[in-house]
């Protein structure tokens, strides 16, 4: 089974899962249902662990363990009976699915336990993460985005990336969060190889047929696609048509949608900074944060944001709020 490159795929822990099922089912058909679903219930323990640490992380700290339990439960709960899962679930023959979700998910929770966990115990975490992640790649190449899905969490709710030199994390930090994806990304890169390897000639579009450019908007396509189905699942179908052609409207949608993103996350950075001051009450004046420069930062005064607002576009205030605005100095000096 680690030898073949069956039916144009290579996934041998698949194949073994299915080996066991014969020997202990047969061809009876109920007791590979029974495994496919097992797997997937497996799965959705692991979303439930990762949804409670994330939500942990990106969650003021006044929010309470039941509030976040429950938050992470509904999400869980959202993940395993959403109609996108169904055809993973209900056949057999898509049982690469389940069986690299749960690795993938397991790969996930011991990163997140790395990432958190004192140095005496943070290697036994990352070394869990990396056996998961290969198993996961044993059975279906598709794992490979592990490594970014990594990178994103960095940024947010970790925070382990991104920031300002005043309150982002230190050099050292960032080179370690960096080089610890170096194993992850070479080990995608030969389960990538093998999957390519393993793929009929058939089944492969030249470059003359498919440009990289092409590839690149139907793979953005395809992301955009599946992203519409987990808000609005209707429609499915059990076989979709290889998309060889997208509309600008799509690349519009998407670069709208990726703006959107980098927005939010600005937004985010200002709200969060606003609920640890609020927590961890005053601070002295020496150490204290100083204004963003976000004008609809909730931090500010409501006449310091007009002021910037109005000073961004051109003109200065009118007669009527230069009063109010003179005397928020003066208080926010006294």
């Amino acid at each position: 089974m680690f030898t073949t490159f069956h039916m144009g795929h290579y996934i041998p822990l698949t194949w073994l899962t299915l080996g066991a099922d014969y020997l202990v089912w047969g061809m009876d058909p109920t007791g590979y249902h029974l495994t496919s679903l097992l797997f997937h219930a497996a799965t959705a323990l692991g979303f439930y662990a990762v949804a409670r640490r994330l939500l942990a992380q990106a969650l003021p700290a006044r929010a309470s363990p039941s509030d976040i339990a429950l938050g992470a439960a509904a999400a869980a709960l959202l993940f395993a009976v959403h109609p996108l899962r169904v055809e993973s679930v209900a056949w057999i023959t898509e049982r690469r699915d389940v069986v690299s979700g749960l690795f993938f998910m397991l790969a996930l929770l011991s990163w997140l336990k790395y990432a958190d966990a004192p140095r005496a115990v943070r290697l036994r975490w990352y070394a869990a993460s990396l056996g998961f992640f290969g198993c996961a790649l044993l059975s279906k190449a598709l794992a490979v985005g592990l490594p970014v899905v990594l990178l994103v969490l960095d940024v947010y709710p970790l925070r382990r990336l991104g920031g300002t030199p005043r309150d982002g994390p230190h050099r050292d930090v960032v080179k370690e969060v960096w080089l610890e994806k170096i194993p992850y990304v070479v080990m995608a890169m030969v389960a990538a190889g093998l999957a390519m390897a393993a793929t009929p000639a058939s089944a492969k579009a030249s470059l003359e047929t498919l440009s990289l450019g092409s590839r690149a908007l139907v793979a953005a396509y395809g992301l955009a696609f599946y992203l519409v189905k987990t808000v609005v699942p209707v429609g499915l179908s059990p076989l979709y048509a290889f998309v060889t052609s997208v509309s600008w409207v799509v690349v519009a949608g998407l670069a709208m949608a990726v703006m959107v993103v980098v927005a939010s996350r600005k937004v985010c950075l200002c709200s969060s900074k606003r609920f640890a001051s609020s927590r961890d009450g005053p601070a002295p004046a020496s150490t204290r944060a100083k204004p963003c420069a976000c004008s609809t930062c909730p931090r500010l005064p409501s006449w310091r944001r007009a002021l910037r607002r109005a000073s961004r576009r051109g003109r200065g205030l009118p007669p009527s709020a230069r009063a109010p605005a003179r005397a928020g100095r003066a208080d926010s000096r006294s």
